[in-house]
């Protein structure tokens, strides 16, 4: 009996059917049916996938008698995935890669098998296989024939592992703008209540400020001399100033906040 060796890439191989939840995804995705095209399309007896795992073969996508599960030394996708080319046995009952192989061994031995390596993301993952109980020559229509089922099988592979990728970058991105959203919210709240606050401040604000103003009007009628005469205008001139800035921030908040008042002014259009 003759052991497959490991592939040199073996580690990355395995953590790439790890990464990918090959296993797993398998039978999800229905695979039941390429077999049994390719099965009929060659006229074979069985056919399926197997995905070529540390100690074991999975086999989830069979079509005819299939073994769910081989060891890794029995099964002859050990050996499809050291090259990229399909490989097969016109003996399966004298060929040492088989000796193990519950397909040469069980009640049913096989006459004639085939496999081809199935390549996903440059890493020969798995194999395509079919059986025959009757002896058969292999062909090249026939070689072909599988490498292209393999092929498909792979874009299979990919096209889910693709939809799967871009559903999970759209819930993300989903979580993404609920969140972006709750903080506009949160910050249009903020500043609403912001421009609220100080609208209403505006009265409370003005009213001390036009004491101001005007106790610095009356403190300039009454008899000074020049300086206190010159510090009194300044006053005057200071809190009228600040009445104008604080007026023009109290308006904008007051649009800010949605109170924008219009007033009817007479003006001069020359």
């Amino acid at each position: 009996m003759a052991s497959p060796p490991l592939p040199a890439n073996e580690a990355e191989r395995l953590a790439l059917i790890d990464d990918l939840n090959l296993v797993e995804i398998a039978p999800a995705l229905d695979m039941k049916r390429l077999t049994r095209l390719v099965r009929a399309a060659v006229g074979a007896d069985l056919a399926d996938i197997g995905i070529v795992g540390r100690d074991e073969v999975h086999c989830r996508s069979g079509c005819g008698e299939t073994h769910e599960r081989i060891r890794r030394a029995d099964a002859f996708c050990s050996w499809a995935i050291l090259g990229d080319s399909p490989i097969w046995s016109d003996d399966p009952s004298s060929d040492p890669r088989l000796a193990g192989s519950p397909y040469v061994t069980g009640a049913h031995p096989l006459g004639f098998c085939a496999a081809a390596p199935i390549v996903l993301r440059g890493q020969r993952l798995g194999a395509l296989v079919i059986g025959c109980y009757s002896p058969r020559t292999m062909t090249e229509d026939l070689g072909a024939t599988l490498a292209d089922a393999a092929t498909l099988i792979a874009d299979q592979f990919e096209l889910h592992l693709s939809r799967a990728q871009m559903e999970q970058t759209l819930e993300r991105l989903t979580a993404q703008n609920v969140t972006l959203l709750e903080t506009r919210q949160a910050a249009q709240a903020a500043n609403r209540a912001k421009s609220e606050f100080l609208a209403n401040m505006g009265h409370e604000i003005r009213t001390p400020l036009n004491g101001v103003v005007g106790m610095a009007g009356v403190l300039a009628q009454t008899p000074l001399d020049p300086n206190q005469q010159q510090m009194a205008a300044v006053i005057e001139s200071s809190a009228r100033t600040l009445k104008t800035l604080l007026g023009d921030v109290l308006e904008l908040a007051g649009i800010q906040a949605g109170r924008l008042k219009l007033e009817t002014q007479p003006f001069d259009l020359e």
